[in-house]
């Protein structure tokens, strides 16, 4: 109990010890030095209780402003780590999207490296096939060529060897009918006594 209490309880008590008034059953008669004495004790009390409860409210609002300062930078702190945490899980998230871009990209440059390989093959194919057709059909042509000349060069000889037969075959035909009339002028000089004799082939 602080001293203006107990001052006020002392009041109290003195109040309820005075003797009421002989007309009235709410009024009392009371010794006013003593009641004075009192209200001055009591006043005299108020500037330390004044003090100490502006003390108390002072360290309060101290105590209060530390708090908060220290609330306030609990909250700082945790805003702080908050942060930290969120731009790791960024930068994280940044490295993962970015390995699964490369990852991607990787896989779309194998692909495309693919499919140039296999365009490739296939021109390459394509072009030994053309150039394999084009020595081919150069091949058949040589032949063929080679086929003419020697079909012509037999076909120059089967003629002049068709016209030498047929030359010779004149001379043997001719030389042959005039032996033959020979043969028959001669035999008939013999049997009919002609003196003409056998023509001499010239």
């Amino acid at each position: 109990m602080n001293k203006i209490e107990q001052r006020i309880g002392d009041i109290e008590e003195f109040i309820e010890q005075c003797r009421p008034s002989a007309f009235s059953s709410s009024r009392i008669t009371v010794q006013k030095e003593d009641l004075e004495a009192m209200l001055l004790d009591l006043r005299m009390s108020i500037p330390d209780e004044v003090n100490q409860s502006q003390k108390i409210i002072t360290n309060q609002r101290a105590i209060m402003a530390d708090a908060e300062n220290q609330a306030n930078q609990i909250i700082a702190d945790a805003k702080t780590q908050a942060d930290a945490i969120l731009a790791e899980a960024q930068r994280m998230k940044e490295q993962m999207v970015d390995k699964h871009e490369i990852m991607q990209q990787a896989l779309v440059d194998a692909e495309n490296t693919r499919a140039q390989a296999r365009a490739d093959g296939q021109k390459i194919i394509e072009d030994a096939t053309r150039q394999a057709n084009d020595l081919l059909m150069g091949a058949y042509s040589y032949v063929d060529g080679q086929f003419a000349a020697v079909q012509e060069a037999i076909s120059h000889t089967l003629g002049e060897a068709q016209r030498s037969f047929e030359n010779l075959s004149g001379t043997l035909s001719s030389n042959y009918n005039l032996v033959t009339g020979n043969r028959n002028a001669l035999q008939n000089s013999i049997s009919g006594g002609h003196d003409n004799g056998p023509e001499i082939p010239v």
